[in-house]
């Protein structure tokens, strides 16, 4: 099954949060997470972090090699694609319902119990996951790499796990052996359906302030974001900046930039910070299933500037700053989204350019094929050198040489980003 273009207004990269919230009872029972260690105390590893996703690869059965990006915020693990366990013979069993990230629309996937899988340095164990039929979310045009599926929080049982965004290491830990490593702040966090959830404190103008909980959720490739009206006072500032936020199951999630004046959690105090606010549907806040009482996330941007442990184990969060808290975060200005496309996705093709941006001012079009931008030409060129060109600073040039209908364009704009009063947005629905 298709789905309508799943674009983004990339304001920070790329937002896609993998969160599946599946509305059926799958049995984990016979599967933990340390049973993947085999007698090691712990494994180790190697992920790569792309346009703010962790990936990792796991052996289907020890020989089929998928890419999975490690999601904490996601229920259940998912596999894009039914193709890979047909080719083993892998029954599926019942069918059931998976809500997008939009709340509003479902994709129907299946259970398949006892699926084979490894890692390249554990021992085979079998876990219960869900399939979909063939699900084209366009991660791979987005990120630059083939992706399979999601690792969820089922995949996390019991566990104590560390991630480090620089080593770009991930390592499964026996709680047995895990000990309070050197110069590591301890925080207590909430564990809910296998999911971690940490308090904060938010101020937002003209209101006092709130306590609320926030996902730690590492599918989610911005720093965070609130769910406006998932509290009476969480709402959006009158100043903000209209865009998509994402991708979901369900096609684009909206949203909007603006700026909280102040957010504490953990030992950080942030001020003048700003956030994604993200519409949510009174059907979604009368149902505690979806929400699970969360008033947002913190995804992989704001914990890549930290050395990050998570004990499921205990309830406990262990982090350590390894970069400046407070510097910028930094939001895409040209209105264009970047797709990776061909055999190899080493072609670079302008997917959407939104309208009024200083991009689509200037005339670039959507198919337009990227040769160079600024002074790095296409065969230098990947999908994180585009977006860090396109997320410079306020007045930063851009210059792109496109290929157009055979023909060679040259183009110049500068970064830009429009502020509009909230009170001339349209309630809209994704």
């Amino acid at each position: 099954m298709k789905h309508r273009n799943c674009c983004s207004k990339l304001l920070n990269f790329i937002y896609t949060s993998l969160a599946f919230l599946c509305f059926c009872s799958v049995t984990h029972a016979q599967f933990h997470t340390i049973d993947l260690l085999g007698d090691k105390k712990e494994i180790e590893l190697p992920m790569k972090y792309e346009q703010g996703f962790i990936i990792v690869k796991v052996f289907l059965d020890g020989v089929i090699p998928l890419n999975m990006i490690f999601d904490t915020g996601a229920e259940n693990t998912v596999i894009f694609n039914r193709i890979m366990l047909d080719l083993l013979d892998i029954p599926l069993n019942e069918t059931v319902q998976i809500l997008g990230t939009d709340r509003n629309s479902y994709e129907l996937g299946h259970i398949a119990r006892r699926v084979p899988l490894q890692f390249e340095k554990g021992q085979k164990t079998a876990m219960d996951l869900i399939v979909l039929d063939d699900l084209d979310l366009e991660l791979n045009n987005l990120i630059g790499e083939d992706i399979d599926g999601i690792l969820g929080a089922n995949f996390l049982l019991g566990a104590v796990v560390q991630i480090d965004y620089v080593g770009k290491v991930l390592r499964i830990i026996r709680p047995d052996f895990f000990k309070k490593p050197w110069r590591f702040k301890k925080q207590d966090i909430s564990i809910v359906r296998q999911r971690p959830f940490i308090e904060a404190k938010i101020c937002l103008k003209d209101s006092e302030p709130v306590d609320i909980n926030l996902l730690l959720d590492t599918g989610a490739s911005i720093h965070m974001l609130i769910d406006e009206y998932s509290h009476h006072d969480l709402i959006m500032p009158d100043t903000v900046i209209d865009g998509r936020i994402g991708t979901g199951l369900g096609g684009e999630l909206g949203g909007f930039l603006g700026t909280i004046d102040q957010i504490d959690f953990l030992d950080y105090r942030f001020r003048e910070l700003p956030v994604y606010f993200q519409k949510t549907d009174s059907i979604a806040l009368a149902n505690d299933y979806v929400l699970n009482s969360r008033n947002g996330i913190i995804g992989n941007i704001f914990w890549e500037r930290n050395k990050l442990i998570i004990d499921y184990n205990e309830s406990k969060l262990y982090y350590r700053s390894r970069k400046r808290m407070d510097k910028p975060y930094r939001f895409n200005r040209s209105g264009l989204v970047v797709f990776a496309v061909g055999h190899e996705l080493d072609e670079y093709i302008v997917k959407q350019v939104f309208e009024g941006s200083a991009a689509a001012e200037a005339g670039v079009q959507a198919g337009d094929v990227i040769r160079r931008i600024n002074w790095v030409p296409h065969f230098f060129l990947n999908i994180g050198v585009i977006n860090r060109f396109l997320t410079g600073k306020e007045g930063k040039k851009i210059k792109l040489i496109v290929n157009r209908s055979g023909k060679r364009e040259k183009i110049e704009f500068k970064l830009s980003q429009r502020k509009i009063d909230k009170s001339r947005i349209v309630n809209r629905e994704n």
